[in-house]
This record gives C-alpha cells, sequence and structure tokens, in this order.
C-alpha cells in the first residue's frame, strides 16, 4: 500500500472542491452546446431540470486525485478506499486494513492485530428481523377442538329432533324451527374457525380476505337463525295465548319461516351490499421497535389486518338489525312471561339467552378493542363470546325437550294438569293441534279460572274505588 497519507482527512477535502467544480464546469460547456438559456447563476433548488444534469456530470466525473482515484457510482457516491479501523482496548482507533471499492478488494495492513474477544467476530450491525404477528396455533387448534365439539352436539341435536318428531313434546316445540337453530348454531360454530385463520398459515392475501368475507357473513346468518328461530317460537305461543278474542289464530311453521327467512333476506341484501361496494383491504398494523441491546437484534412486528374503507358503517347497521331482534325478544320473552306450559313457552330460555349475550357482550367487546393488538387474547374472547352464547342457547332449547321427552306422554300430561296462573289465554294453534283431548280440556278449564280470578281482582278494586268516596 505504500505511503497511506492520502487517507487523511484533508485530501478529500481537496478532491471534493475539484468534483463539484469540473461537474459545474460541465454542466456550463452542457448548457452552451444545447443553446439553453439555463446558466449557473440561474440556479435554484426548485429547478429540477438543472439538478438532473448536475448530478449527472457529477457521475461522470473521474479524476486522479490526492485522495486516490475520484469517481461515483450511479447514485453519486464516492468509489474509492475504505479504511477499516478497530477500536482497541485502549480506547484509540487502530486502522486494519483498506478495502477498495473499485476492486472490491480488502488491502490488510496489520491483519495480526486484528483481535476479537468472545466466541466469534461482532457483527458490523444489529441483526434485524421481520415478524408476523399471528395467532398462536397451540389456541387455534385448542378452539378448533372446542368448536368442533360444539358442531358435534349441534348435529346430534338435530339428530334426535328430526328422529323423535313424531312425539308429543317435539310437535309442541315445533321441531322444524329446532332444526333451523341447529343448523344456525353449526354456522356460528364454524364461523369461529374461519375467525382464527389469519396469516400464520401459507395462504395468499386474497384468500386471506375470503376468509374475512366469510366469517361476517357466517357469523350475521348464524346468529339470525339461531336467535330468530327462538324468537320466531316464543312470538307464536305469545300470540296463541295472549289473544282475548273468540276468533281462532293459526299460525303455522310456514309463517315463523317466513320470518326467519325475512332476517336471513336482510342479512344477505346488507352483506352483499358490503361485499360489491366497500371491498376488503389489507392494511399493515406496525408494532413498537423491540430492540435488544445484549445480543445486537432489532425485530420489526407487524399484523396483517383486513378491513374496508366504510366497515364501520355496515357492521353499525347490522348491529342495529341484531339489536332490535334481542330487544323484540326481550319483549316477547316479558309479555310471555306467565305462560308457564314448560312443553310449549320458551320465553324464559330467550331472556337467559338475551341476557348471557348482554353480559358478555358488555364485559367481552370494551376489553377486545382495548386489547385489539395483542391477537391471541382477543381472538380467545372473541371465540369465547360466540362458542358461549350459542352452547348456551342450544342446551336451553334443546335440554328442557330431551328431559319431557325421557318423562313419557303420561307424565307430560301431570305436568300440564298442575300449572298454573296463565294469563290471556284464548285460543289454539297448530303448535296445540296435535296435543289430545284430555290436554285441550285441561288448558280450557286453567283459562276459565284465569279469567273468573280476573273478574273477582277487577270487582275488588271496583270497590275499593268507592269506598273514599262514600266517606267523602
Amino acid at each position: 500500500m505504500g505511503n497511506l497519507r492520502a487517507l487523511e482527512d484533508w485530501p478529500f477535502t481537496y478532491d471534493s472542491i475539484w468534483a463539484i467544480a469540473l461537474a459545474l464546469h460541465n454542466s456550463s460547456e452542457y448548457f452552451i452546446s444545447n443553446n439553453m438559456s439555463k446558466r449557473l447563476e440561474h440556479f435554484t433548488y426548485e429547478d429540477d431540470e438543472m439538478r438532473s444534469v448536475y448530478l449527472g456530470f457529477m457521475q461522470k466525473t473521474n479524476f486522479r486525485g490526492l485522495s486516490g482515484e475520484v469517481l461515483f457510482d450511479q447514485y453519486q457516491d464516492r468509489i474509492g478506499l475504505m479504511k477499516i479501523e478497530q477500536l482497541a482496548y485502549d480506547g484509540y482507533e487502530k486502522m486494519i486494513a483498506v478495502y477498495d471499492q473499485k476492486s472490491k478488494e480488502i488491502h490488510w495492513v496489520e491483519k495480526d492485530k486484528l483481535v476479537f474477544t468472545g466466541l466469534s467476530a461482532p457483527l458490523d450491525g444489529a441483526e434485524v428481523i421481520f415478524e408476523n404477528v399471528v395467532i398462536s396455533k397451540a389456541l387455534f387448534y385448542s378452539v378448533v377442538a372446542v368448536t368442533c365439539a360444539g358442531i358435534i352436539v349441534a348435529v346430534a341435536f338435530l339428530v334426535v329432533s328430526i328422529y323423535f318428531r313424531n312425539s308429543r313434546v317435539m310437535k309442541l316445540s315445533s321441531p322444524n324451527i329446532n332444526n333451523v337453530i341447529s343448523v344456525g348454531a353449526v354456522i356460528c360454530y364454524v364461523a369461529v374457525i374461519i375467525l382464527g385463520v389469519d396469516m400464520g398459515i401459507d395462504i395468499s392475501t386474497t384468500t386471506f380476505g375470503r376468509f374475512c368475507l366469510a366469517s361476517a357473513w357466517l357469523l350475521s346468518l348464524g346468529f339470525s337463525l339461531v336467535f330468530g328461530g327462538l324468537f320466531a317460537k316464543s312470538w307464536r305461543v305469545y300470540k296463541v295465548f295472549a289473544n282475548r278474542s273468540k276468533k281462532k289464530i293459526v299460525i303455522k311453521d310456514k309463517h315463523l319461516l317466513a320470518l326467519i327467512a325475512g332476517l336471513i333476506v336482510i342479512d344477505i341484501i346488507t352483506l352483499s351490499v358490503w361485499t360489491i361496494l366497500d371491498p376488503m383491504e389489507f392494511p399493515e398494523v406496525n408494532y413498537p421497535v423491540q430492540k435488544f441491546a445484549d445480543i445486537d437484534t432489532v425485530i420489526y412486528r407487524k399484523r396483517i389486518t383486513c378491513r374496508s374503507p366504510n366497515q364501520f358503517y355496515y357492521q353499525a347497521a347490522i348491529y342495529i338489525c341484531k339489536g332490535m331482534l334481542l330487544l323484540y325478544g326481550t319483549i316477547i320473552a316479558y309479555e310471555s312471561r306467565k305462560i308457564t306450559v314448560p312443553v310449549l313457552n320458551d320465553s324464559k330460555n330467550v331472556g337467559l339467552s338475551i341476557y348471557n349475550i348482554v353480559v358478555f357482550s358488555a364485559i367481552g367487546i370494551p376489553v377486545t378493542i382495548v386489547i385489539q393488538n395483542d391477537v391471541n387474547a382477543a381472538f380467545a374472547i372473541e371465540s369465547a363470546l360466540i362458542i358461549v352464547n350459542t352452547t348456551a342457547t342450544m342446551l336451553l332449547v334443546f335440554v328442557p325437550k330431551f328431559v319431557l321427552l325421557k318423562q313419557g306422554e303420561v307424565q307430560i300430561s301431570v305436568a300440564l294438569q298442575g300449572q298454573s296462573g296463565m294469563s290471556g289465554l284464548g285460543s289454539t294453534a297448530t303448535a296445540t293441534q296435535n296435543v289430545d283431548r284430555n290436554v285441550i280440556q285441561i288448558l280450557r278449564k286453567e283459562l276459565k279460572e284465569a279469567k273468573d280470578r280476573e273478574e273477582n281482582l277487577q270487582k275488588e278494586n271496583d270497590q275499593l274505588k268507592k269506598k273514599p268516596e262514600e266517606k267523602f
């Protein structure tokens, strides 16, 4: 290498001035030779044309300077010699080698003095690691196992309901609507599985977007089938037994199925408009950079999400529809709270189901919003909300019916005889047409007793109103 004095700072300053001067000189000649009115004194920082000419001639500059050969790469960076120094134990920097950028060769000066402590050479910079934040596979497979168990239970309830569809208990409890509830529960369970699919699985962004849409569709449709079916059953019981007129009310299963179909149509229209007019996008959520000084590592963490620009408005429309459905069920459950024939009435179960939804949602949704960056916790809470509510609703709908089914028809008739306190019982409907004459007579007898009690209470109330007037 010989004399290395050219590697001092001042030769670089000298050569830098010459490089600038040559670039400006060649640019001026270019302007003159091309009959351009622009000159050096006309330069401004906003003039992109002159800037491009200067940089172009800077890249072409090549001469032998005090610091060695002066030339530049396509990015106008100096191509030359680079010192390689090591910070020694005494605190001084010692030159170990020189790197020639043009020939891409290292010329060692004092190779023997290159000493490193530890088991390996140190890194020339921090190790950068890029990580995708995804749902834990252990958590995902655990949720899948639970939802598969729920699907099996829902299918078992469906099979038992179809098998015993001709029994008195099942006929009175609207078996067709029970089947709809079972199908809706299965759809909700499948939606939980799809909800956990993210970029942790080797899928494309397009496929990931389809899973996002599928989870929204399935959750909305499953909810309408499960709770729509339950509310439709309660509505029929309420309309039949709250009827005070002598006109017979006939509400068949096809009327209830039409009501549920109306809810499904609303979901399909809303979701279709959302899917077509507001397609999904896949923004990246960047997490705080993690730095580990002891191991020279920097971790950049990000999560790929799926959202549409106007997602809030479509979700609000869906939530309003579902909220109205819950409110409707609450009113029906309250109005039919005194109808105490278990085999016919699901109002108490509707109330319990709504209670579960309100309580779990009031706790779970705010928590999920707060911890949304913690994908595992958010997925666990969302899954728990859906699984617990769906499972509780199924158990509330089917288990009482199976218990009555196990008791037998004779015990059911006896149980019906022991019921009292029914208010506003007027006529029967399709749900009670399969009950034998003895049961109908029991219901009519209780109806007469309820009306007599109502008349007696009315008379006592009238008498109490007259007493203050007589004293006056």
